[in-house]
């Protein structure tokens, strides 16, 4: 198996990063690994790897099997079998990224490893898909993010599950633009939140509670003190008959 690690991701709001995650998952079929086969049954020796040499994999498996109906204790089969249906999940499994649909890649080879046992090919590529799910999860979270909070999150959680291991240039960009964007939104969001105070102190006062408009205002200075708004509030305050109320 061959792993190629570079690039990664999805997110949502249109921006899929599908291409550079798959391209992480590249994997290739084991033929490599095939054992001698014996001298008997050449024809159908000869079909099996052809058809594996193919890529056929599946083909490969009904004619093995037609085969160790003939040769019931051939260690050979056994272990070309074994070969064979990993290398007929890999195809399966490489399909799935290639179309972007990772948590299914993974779902599935989870299943053929309860069903057929752990192997060392596809240990290694329940762990990169596990990783691909996860990033993908965090790039839908960044992309899709209402508050400076939950993109900080997001991208905390990016930048853990990219720890370590070389992604593309267009997912790469699209962390220092959402960083960015973290800033933007929490001077937004904090513009609303001060622009709130004030009205708040307004409302206060004209109900003639002045000591709570006081309490709010105590934060307001604190949130910013050069707020233009604080002299004409203290201003105000002053006037204000109840003002410790």
């Amino acid at each position: 198996m061959i792993f190629q690690k570079g690039n990664r991701g999805r997110t949502g709001n249109g921006f899929l990063f599908a291409a550079a995650l798959t391209a992480l998952f590249l994997v290739s079929c084991s033929d490599n690994k095939l054992p001698a086969p014996p001298k008997a049954h050449p024809e159908l020796l000869l079909e099996i790897y052809e058809a594996a040499a193919n890529g056929n994999h599946k083909l490969a498996l009904v004619k093995i099997e037609r085969l160790r109906a003939i040769e019931k204790t051939s260690v050979f089969l056994s272990e070309l079998e074994a070969v064979e249906r990993n290398n007929a999940v890999m195809k399966h499994v490489n399909g799935l990224v290639e179309k972007g649909e990772f948590q299914a890649a993974l779902k599935y080879l989870e299943a053929q490893e309860i069903q057929n046992g752990r192997h060392e090919d596809t240990t290694e590529a329940v762990e990169q898909l596990a990783r691909l799910v996860k990033i993908g999860a965090f790039l839908e979270k960044a992309g899709k993010a209402k508050s400076s909070d939950q993109l900080s999150g997001a991208l905390a959680g990016l930048r853990d599950a990219t720890k370590n291991i070389m992604i593309s240039q267009k997912i790469q960009n699209f962390i220092e633009r959402k960083e960015s964007e973290v800033k933007t939104m929490q001077m937004t969001e904090n513009d609303r939140m001060q622009f709130g105070m004030i009205a708040d102190i307004g409302m206060l006062l004209e109900q003639g509670r002045g000591g709570t408009a006081a309490a709010v205002t105590a934060l307001l200075a604190l949130e910013n003190g050069e707020n233009p708004a604080l002299p004409k509030i203290l201003s105000a305050m002053a006037r204000t008959p109840d003002s410790r109320k």
